[in-house]
């Protein structure tokens, strides 16, 4: 499992001796299509890296059914992260559009990691930081463009 994590965005400049303590608090788990990982308001204690497969991470858009896919995950990309961070409820829902495989990093056994080695911390945290702040510049990005293309045709919606 080391050489898969060294291959991660946010662990990418850890060391191997690093990698390997991060990987004994990994577990593998595996959901089938249909399968939901985890549901907006869910209490967040878990951080998911995507191995296999593809999952929709949706919104909900006011009914206890009514949802809307903001993005797919695909392989080797990171979910739950936001939630991780703060330790307080997922803002979103995510589900297995197929088959799919992940790792999984419970907080309380990060933090255990972090006490003894804090340089993975740092690391993790740094480049988790600038992860999101990639997706939030995209966002900003596609909402701006959203805007733009309805204010030239004369309407907002």
């Amino acid at each position: 499992m080391t050489n898969y994590l060294k291959d991660i965005k946010i662990f990418k400049e850890l060391k191997t001796d690093e990698l390997s303590k991060l990987s004994a608090i990994c577990k593998e788990k595996s959901f089938k299509k249909g399968d939901v990982i985890f549901s907006k308001d869910d209490l967040a204690t878990e951080l998911y890296i995507l191995k296999e497969g593809e999952c929709e991470v949706k919104a909900a858009l006011g009914g206890p059914t009514e949802y809307f896919t903001l993005f797919r995950l695909k392989g080797e990309q990171i979910f739950g992260e936001i939630g991780f961070l703060e330790g307080k409820k997922r803002t979103a829902t995510v589900k297995c559009a197929k088959d799919s495989k992940t790792l999984v990093i419970a907080r309380k056994d990060f933090d255990k990691l972090v006490e003894k080695h804090p340089k993975i911390g740092l690391m993790a945290f740094k480049n988790l930081s600038k992860m999101l702040a990639e997706r939030l510049r995209s966002m900003d990005d596609q909402v701006g463009n959203f805007f733009n293309t309805r204010s030239s045709s004369g309407r907002l919606f």
